[in-house]
């Protein structure tokens, strides 16, 4: 699928010419001139992509647009533009997770460099929550004695600990164990445990989302 760069600017000219130099180099664009607009026709389930998004705009500043997407727990590369960025407006916006910041004016190539690794950053994402999704499938069909037995396991214990924890015979626990790897479609304790640590991960991720 071709990605697609969202651009918002407020500068006619700026946004007219930024949309087609980056469609004339093969990206789908979708333009707005204000976050506002951009916020309310953006669709969570969405291609691969990234914003090119102005600091300086009127009403919704580039900044509060990209606390929006956080809030929502939208993780889409944003690629900051400004003229008339401070340093603190800078050093924030990279702290709370903008791929990179440009300085206009900014050459062709420099844009299309950082829109690229951008994208890259987007794939690996993407990939990643994938994966989480796949290993949380697979967690949900375990009963919540094989997630007990699961989550003991990675932690180090023997069958034997692990009988005495929950109280029931050695035997009981290498069935639980065979039927875990079954249903988890793993083949070894390692498997098991970075499978574990996606679904972690991804319950984690979800619960700091509002």
């Amino acid at each position: 699928m071709k990605p697609t760069i969202f651009l918002v600017d407020d500068d006619d000219a700026v946004r007219a010419g930024l949309a087609a130099f980056l469609r004339n180099s093969g990206y789908n664009v979708t333009a707005f001139s204000s976050g506002q607009d951009f916020l309310r026709a953006f669709q969570p389930a969405r291609g691969p992509g990234c914003v090119l998004l102005d600091l300086k705009l009127p009403g919704m500043s580039g900044l509060s647009v990209q606390e929006e997407l956080i809030a929502h727990g939208i993780d889409l590369p944003i690629i900051f533009m400004s003229a008339y960025a401070t340093v603190p407006e800078s050093v924030q916006a990279m702290k709370t997770g903008a791929a990179d910041f440009l300085q206009k004016p900014f050459s062709s190539p420099m844009l299309l460099d950082r829109i690229s690794e951008a994208l890259e950053r987007d794939r690996a994402a993407r990939e990643r929550h994938s994966a989480q999704e796949h290993a949380r499938q697979l967690y949900a069909r375990l009963t919540h004695r094989e997630q007990e037995v699961a989550q003991l396991v990675v932690a180090g214990n023997t069958s034997k600990d692990i009988a005495q924890l929950l109280k029931i015979s050695p035997r009981t626990v290498d069935h639980h164990r065979t039927s875990i790897l079954v249903k988890l479609q793993v083949e070894s304790i390692a498997e098991l445990a970075a499978l574990v640590a996606a679904v972690g991960s991804d319950e984690r991720q979800a619960a700091d989302r509002p």
